[in-house]
Formats: C-alpha cells, sequence, structure tokens
C-alpha cells in the first residue's frame, strides 16, 4: 500500500511512502503543475491513501499570498480527484501532536522529527512535514475495505467508553434483576422461552 503526505503552498511538497515506511517519491509544490500532479500517477496496481493538511487563511496574511496558498490548495485537491484517489484532510495540530512534533510556528522541530524517523534521505523545510504526513497516514488513518465504494478512510480512534450515567443505569437494572442479556432472578432462561403450543388434535 501507499501512503501519501501533502503540506499544501507554493513551499510545501508531495511524499510518498509504502506500507514499511519505504519513501517512494518526494516532490517540491514549487515545480511545474505536471511535475507535481505526476506525483499522483503511475501508482497502478496499488492501493493508495492520501492525507492533505487541513489549511485556512490567516488573519495577517496577505492578500496576495493567500491567494496563491488557495491556488496552491485547491490544484493538490483537485490531482486528488483526478487521480481517484481516496483522502483525507488533517489538521495541523492532530497530526503533528500524533507525531510528536507540535512545532507552534518552528518548522525546525518538524523538520528534526523528520530526519528522526527518515535518516536516509536529506530533509528539508519543504519535505518536511509531507513525510511526516505520510508517516502518519501509514500509522494513525484506518482503511475500511468493506464500504461500497471500495475502501473508505477514516481517523482511527478508540471506543467511547461509557458514561457514568449509562454504568450506574446499567448497575441498577442489575440490582433490581434486569440485567441486559441476563435472565430475571430465580428464572431460568428456559423458563422465559414462550411455551409451545398443545398439537390440534387429529
Amino acid at each position: 500500500m501507499i501512503f501519501l503526505g501533502i503540506d499544501p503552498g507554493g513551499s510545501g511538497a508531495v511524499a510518498a511512502i509504502d506500507g514499511l515506511g519505504k519513501i517512494q517519491r518526494v516532490v517540491k509544490n514549487s515545480g511545474t503543475e505536471r511535475d507535481v500532479f505526476e506525483a499522483f500517477c503511475g501508482w497502478d496496481g496499488e492501493d493508495v491513501l492520501a492525507v492533505i493538511e487541513q489549511v485556512h487563511s490567516m488573519p495577517k496574511q496577505g492578500v496576495a499570498s493567500s491567494f496563491r496558498f488557495g491556488v496552491s490548495y485547491g490544484f493538490l485537491r483537485g490531482c486528488l480527484v483526478a487521480a481517484g484517489m481516496r483522502f483525507v484532510e488533517v489538521s495541523p495540530v492532530k497530526w503533528q501532536t500524533a507525531m510528536k512534533c507540535r512545532t507552534r510556528g518552528d518548522k525546525n522541530v518538524s523538520k528534526t522529527r523528520a530526519q528522526q524517523l527518515f535518516p536516509g534521505i536529506g530533509i528539508t523545510h519543504a519535505t518536511a512535514d509531507a513525510l511526516l504526513l505520510a508517516e502518519y497516514a501509514r500509522l494513525h488513518v484506518f482503511v475500511d475495505r468493506t464500504s461500497p465504494a471500495g475502501g473508505s478512510a477514516i481517523p482511527t480512534a478508540p471506543p467511547e467508553p461509557e458514561s457514568p450515567a449509562q454504568a450506574d443505569g446499567s448497575m441498577l437494572a442489575c440490582l433490581f434483576g434486569v440485567c441486559p442479556g441476563v435472565p430475571a432472578s430465580g428464572q431460568s432462561r428456559a423458563a422465559q422461552a414462550p411455551a409451545a403450543e398443545d398439537p390440534e388434535p387429529s
């Protein structure tokens, strides 16, 4: 399986790793549109899942830079749709927390983390986040291949624990002999079953 990590914006990149975490491709967004699109192509026969960073405009960001960023982000999403790839969006806080590299604006934090996880390649600020996003996809995104559409990607999450109110209600119900799935006190499951009707005389 192939996992794509997409760091949108002109200074980002698209990175692809396989199921063992081995790097397959790294393409910077600063290349031509054709160069970037080719990162999404040529995966014939491979099951591909992409994670793109969820972004929004910044309050102090200039109009021109916001426009360029929006164009880049829209182009990358278009590449995903054109290539027919499943993908999910993930916020920077979520994936950075999972990958233990909360940057808080310091790009060297994510670069250092990427260098730790991918020591065999030269890491730059342009490629670090894309590689970490691909690794996040590999480690923290579940692929449901049973869906009618051929598979959907959803972030993994532990099952929600029973609330205290639900737990108290279940406990009280059991005390009064009506615990779900358990026969009432002094009554067997056989006694609970409806009595069979007497056969009609012939």
